[in-house]
């Protein structure tokens, strides 16, 4: 059971992310462009819903493989609508819900729809897909140039000779 008090957010690990994106399936063609920018910094998508044709007979069996991707996933980016002005069948609701209760990062782009999304702080909501990346992308760089810094080596006696 999650509560407000022990909910915390965790900021976004750097490199190597496997996301899963969530949004309404009118949306996908759209997603297919955002998983191209996200490999191409080379992170994964979990999300094999977009690659998928909707057909109802399959529909049992799409809810199950979403939600395997979702646990894949290291973070979820889900992709919300202005409340009341889209007609959808609310599955990025429930993924939401998952994410929340496995403990997952969360990125929202597009504005908050319900109750829920206001336990996400403002620094993990995006107005746009664009901004969104930007962000990941800068945490990318930072982590790529951490990495390069040269770390001092500490001799087995564990005292460094100033002289070198």
């Amino acid at each position: 059971m999650i509560s407000a008090l022990s909910f915390q957010c965790v900021p976004f690990q750097i490199k190597n992310m496997r996301y899963h994106l969530a949004a309404r399936y009118a949306r996908r063609v759209e997603l297919c462009g955002y998983r191209e920018q996200l490999f191409s910094i080379g992170d994964t998508v979990t999300s094999r819903w977009l690659d998928f044709r909707k057909m109802p007979s399959w529909s049992c069996g799409i809810a199950r493989e979403d939600c395997e991707d979702l646990l894949a996933a290291d973070a979820v980016i889900i992709f919300t609508e202005i409340p009341n002005t889209i007609l959808a069948t609310g599955g990025r609701h429930v993924e939401f819900g998952l994410a929340l209760a496995q403990g997952k990062r969360v990125i929202m782009v597009g504005p908050r729809e319900n109750v829920f999304h206001y336990l996400l702080p403002d620094s993990q909501i995006f107005a746009t897909w664009n901004k969104a990346f930007a962000t990941i992308r800068r945490q990318h760089t930072l982590c790529q140039e951490t990495l390069q810094r040269p770390v001092a080596k500490v001799p087995p006696s564990g005292k460094i000779d100033a002289n070198h």
